[in-house]
């Protein structure tokens, strides 16, 4: 039992589920930023930018 309320003090303590939220939104993120370059803004640039370059 000790263990058990060690364990629930150190998730309370450290907020794991605030780091947990915060790393599920920050991969989101970072997939609906890829996407975004991706599909809108380099179609876009391409054409300016030269071959290899």
């Amino acid at each position: 039992m000790r263990l058990i309320k060690e364990f629930k003090e150190f998730l309370k303590e450290y907020k794991v589920m605030s780091i947990a939220i915060a790393f599920i939104l920050g991969v989101a993120i970072k997939d609906l930023i890829k996407s975004l370059v991706n599909n809108i803004i380099m179609p876009v640039i391409t054409p300016f930018v030269p071959e290899g370059g």
